[in-house]
């Protein structure tokens, strides 16, 4: 038994280091100079390159399954939950130049919640995940980058995105990311829905597609993908020119998933401001606290 001081909470619950977690027979990242490792980057790389997306099932073993998700549980009974309304697919705002149908001016409402980094214990499982160098340097190689590094940040490092069920069928919205890639990992499927929908390259940096784009944001379904989520699902995205969405979540069960954040250099950190926009006003408090407690 260990009491989790970030939680507040006592746990029984095993814990696992990085490499009985993750499937390293069938994705041996720690390995990446044998013939297997050399064809997972190749793999990684090809389907990035095709469609901006990669997804490795059965990333993290089926066998640790009840651990893992009873952790994510377990943090997202803290989670802060957010509404943003009149939002774009490009996250700008209203311009009049546009005709009322023009997809800068289709608007949605996001209602969410996350987990910060601070609160992930110190002996966390997912969070000795994140900080395995292994894993770090296998995404460098996926993306084609020199090396990345765990973002240094308190707060935005390692989170985890709850989605619920709720009338207004709002979740993750149609959007274009800002980020060049986004790494993910599914903890808890839904019930029903929170499939990851993407429309890969349906925009390129001399072309935006608006007319495309505005089909998707009517309810068109040509050129649609689809990634059904699945416990232990780690998925590699760039999300710059390819539309994409969480689809509604349906049922009692919440979608809950880690996003992981890596940067091209070590030592990077948000702003405090930043933080506290995401997570609400405990993170200013927290770092009050910490401000008094260097006085």
């Amino acid at each position: 038994m260990q009491f989790d001081h970030a939680n507040k909470k006592v746990s029984t619950m095993m814990s696992f280091l990085p490499e009985q977690l993750i499937d390293l027979d069938r994705y041996p990242i720690h390995d990446l100079q044998s013939e297997a490792g050399q064809a997972l980057i190749k793999r990684c790389r090809q389907e990035l390159e095709g469609m901006n997306s990669c997804v490795l099932r059965g990333f993290i073993k089926k066998e640790v399954e009840e651990q893992l998700v009873a952790e994510a549980r377990q943090l997202a009974e803290q989670a802060f939950y957010y509404e943003k309304f009149g939002l774009n697919c490009y996250r700008t705002q209203d311009d009049p130049r546009f005709p009322k149908d023009h997809p800068r001016r289709l608007f949605y409402d996001v209602k969410e919640g996350v987990v910060a980094y601070d609160l992930f214990s110190v002996d966390s499982m997912l969070r000795r995940v994140y900080q395995w160098k292994p894993l770090a340097d296998f995404l460098a190689q996926a993306f084609d980058k020199p090396a990345l590094y765990p973002f240094d940040d308190p707060f935005q490092a390692l989170n985890i995105m709850v989605i619920s069920e709720n009338e207004e069928e709002v979740g993750m919205g149609w959007h274009f990311d800002e980020n060049e890639y986004t790494i993910t990992l599914m903890m808890q499927p839904p019930e029903q829905g929170g499939e990851f929908e993407f429309v890969p390259n349906i925009r390129t940096p001399w072309d935006e597609n608006y007319r495309a784009v505005q089909k998707v944001l009517q309810g068109d379904r040509e050129g649609i993908l689809q990634e059904a989520p699945e416990f232990g699902m780690l998925a590699l995205f760039r999300g710059g020119y390819s539309l994409h969405r969480v689809a509604p979540v349906k049922g009692k069960i919440s979608r809950l998933q880690c996003i992981a954040t890596f940067e091209k250099e070590p030592g990077q950190k948000a702003s405090d401001q930043s933080s506290i926009n995401i997570y609400g006003p405990r993170i200013r408090e927290v770092l009050q606290a910490g401000k008094k407690s260097l006085t």
